[in-house]
C-alpha cells in the first residue's frame, strides 16, 4: 500500500505516490513546511495528513478524494468505533476469538499469492503472524521467506537485537528465514535516496534498515 499524496492549486488537481513527482509537477517547487522542520530537529512525528511541502497534502487513512468540476473534498468512508464492545463469559473465550480472528485474516492475506514473506522482528505481532502464514503456507504447498535485520556479529554495540526470540519461532514452525546484518549503502547514500524518492528527508527513522531487507526480499522473489 503506498501513500498518496496531492495538492490542489489554481483550479488544477495533482496527485502522486512519491512527492518528488508531485513537486515536479508544480511550476514552482514548493517550500518545505516550518512545521515539518521543526518537527524533524525534536524527532517528533508529524501529522499523518501533513506533506512536508507548504500546501501539499497526504491522504487520510480510510478516507476517499473526490475531484469533479474544479471541486475537490475528501471524505471518511470508515471509522472505527472505540466505543464498540464485545462481550464474552469467559478469559478463555476472549482468547479464542482474538486466535480466530487474528489466523483468519493472516490466511486471507496469503490466498493466491505465489511467493509471499514476512518481517520477523522476533516481537510478538511479528513472530505471530510469521507463525499463522508458515502453518497456512505449509499446509498448502506453499513455502514462507522471512527476513530479519541483526547487528552484526562483530558488533560492539552494548544491547542486544532480537535474535533469541527469532530463534525460537523458527524452532517452532518451520520457514525460510534469513538475516540481514548490512545496510545495503552506508547512512549518506541512505539519507540521499530518501530525499530521491520523497524529495525532501523523511521522518522514517527506521526506513535506513528497510531498504535492504526489502532488496533481499526481492531477491527471493517475494511478491507480498
Amino acid at each position: 500500500v503506498r501513500p498518496l499524496f496531492y495538492t490542489f492549486q489554481n483550479r488544477v488537481f495533482v496527485f502522486a505516490s512519491e512527492l518528488r513527482l508531485l513537486s515536479a509537477a508544480l511550476p514552482v517547487k514548493p517550500a518545505i513546511r516550518q512545521e515539518y522542520l521543526l518537527d524533524i530537529l525534536i524527532t517528533a512525528k508529524t501529522a499523518k495528513h501533513m506533506a512536508p511541502f507548504e500546501a501539499c497534502f497526504r491522504l487520510k487513512p480510510a478516507n476517499a478524494i473526490h475531484f469533479s468540476q474544479g471541486s475537490l473534498n475528501e471524505s471518511e468512508y470508515w471509522r472505527a468505533d472505540p466505543d464498540k464492545a464485545i462481550r464474552l463469559k469467559t478469559e478463555q473465550e476472549y482468547i479464542a476469538l482474538l486466535k480466530e480472528r487474528l489466523i483468519a485474516s493472516v490466511n486471507l492475506r496469503c490466498r493466491g499469492v505465489s511467493s509471499l514473506g514476512t518481517e520477523l522482528s522476533g516481537g510478538l505481532d511479528s513472530s505471530a503472524i510469521t507463525g499463522i502464514a508458515a502453518t497456512y503456507l505449509n499446509s498448502n504447498k506453499g513455502e514462507l521467506q522471512s527476513f530479519s535485520n541483526l547487528f552484526p556479529n562483530e558488533s560492539d554495540i552494548e544491547f542486544k537485537d532480537e535474535r533469541e526470540f527469532i530463534e525460537s519461532i523458527r524452532a517452532f514452525i518451520p520457514f525460510n528465514w534469513y538475516g540481514i546484518d548490512r545496510l545495503s549503502d552506508d547512512l549518506a547514500e541512505t539519507l540521499r535516496f530518501a530525499v530521491y524518492i520523497q524529495g525532501v528527508y523523511t521522518q522514517q527513522n527506521f526506513s535506513i534498515f528497510s531498504k535492504a531487507l526489502y532488496e533481499k526480499a526481492g531477491s527471493h522473489h517475494v511478491q507480498v
